[in-house]
Parts: C-alpha cells; structure tokens; sequence
C-alpha cells in the first residue's frame, strides 16, 4: 500500500512538473500562475502546494530537471570519447539532439537566461552550473590540445556554440518562411548544420595553400 501511495505521489508531482513547465516556459516566471497549473493538472491548489510549497520551488524544481535531464544526454553523448576535439563534437550533438527532442524546456530556458538577473544574484542553489561547468571543461580540453583556436578564451568558445544554435533554433521558422531554402526545412538537420560549421570555424586547423 505505501508503494502504491508513492508511486501515485510520484506521478502527481511529475504532472505537476510536466504542466508548470508548459506554463513557464509560454509565461515565464513571473507571467505563469500556479492556479493555472493546478487547474491544468486537475487539481486544487492546497494539493499542489503540497508537493511544491510555493512558486519558486516548483519553478526551481522544474529547472532542476531540465538540468539533470540535459546533463544526461550530455553524459551519453560524452560516454566513450577520449580525444579532446571528439568530445567537442559529442557536446555539440548533445546540445542538437536535446534542442530537437526538448523544444518547450529549451524555451525556457532561454527566457530564463534572459529573465533571471534578480533572482541569480540572490540565488543559492543554480541547476545548470554542473552542466556548464561540464561544458567550460570540454572546450578547455579541446583548447589546450590544440584542437580548436587557442587565442579565444573558453568561456566565449562556449557562448559562440550555444549562441550559434540557439539562434539558429529561433529563427529556422522565419527563415525557411522567408528564404524557401531546402536546408531550412527540417529542424534536426539544420542545427546539424550550424553545430558543423560553428565547429570548422573555430577548428585550429593550418589554412591549405
């Protein structure tokens, strides 16, 4: 019986977290209401703030799976790979992959990255530091084998790959809306794309004469 109650805690809290991140990552933070998200589950609020006691913890615990989620796809796309320069290209794939596969938690976390100068400056606990901590390392590593350009600092290598695809996950609609182009027409591959060419950019190779 208390298997049975925690497994249906469990899913509870799993659709309160599915709805909350729905609501937020349309909303934002400030703009998502918690009565809305318990009505989306079917549930009222007392119920909901028995799982999360309030905003900002379902909003916290909401990022602390997109975080554990994320790191996990990165941990697989990184599984195996030892030269430097391979697991560059596993971080890229990675990234591509969760974007392809993850649209909505994606959205949020851009709005988060845009939204949440306040709340990190009084923030205790930051969800994806142990994903970007990873990511800072990947290029690091890439950086001091010589892999990739040396003379551009770790932290802005790491900014112009995420931004590059972020970017071109953002606009691929107006884009292939506008220019009609084939390459714009499939999300998946067209982040290929970019992930490719921002790696051969950046790529400490000798210019061919």
């Amino acid at each position: 019986m208390a298997t049975k109650k925690r497994t249906a805690s469990s899913s509870k809290r799993d659709a309160v977290l599915d709805e909350a991140e729905s609501h937020f990552a349309a909303a934002g933070f400030a703009g998502a209401s918690l009565s809305a998200i318990a009505r989306g589950v079917g549930i009222g609020n007392p119920t909901l703030l028995h799982h999360f006691s309030s905003k900002e913890a379902l909003y916290r615990a909401v990022l602390e799976r997109i975080a554990t989620e994320l790191t996990a796809v990165l941990t697989d796309h990184l599984r195996d790979k030892v030269d430097p320069l391979e697991r560059l290209h596993g971080f890229v794939r990675a990234q591509i992959v969760w974007i392809a596969d993850r649209p909505m938690a994606f959205t949020l976390i851009q709005r988060e990255l845009l939204d949440n100068a306040e709340r990190v400056r009084s923030a205790r606990r930051f969800p994806l530091r142990g994903y970007l901590e990873t990511a800072i390392e990947v290029v690091s590593r890439a950086a001091d084998a010589a892999s990739i350009k040396r003379d551009i600092p770790p932290v802005a290598i790491l900014c112009i790959l995420l931004g590059s695809i972020s970017y071109a996950h953002t606009v691929r609609p107006t884009f292939a809306e506008s220019l009609k182009l084939a390459t714009l027409q499939q999300r998946a591959s067209w982040l290929d794309i970019i992930g490719s060419s921002v790696l051969r950019l950046l790529e400490d190779t000798p210019v061919r004469t």
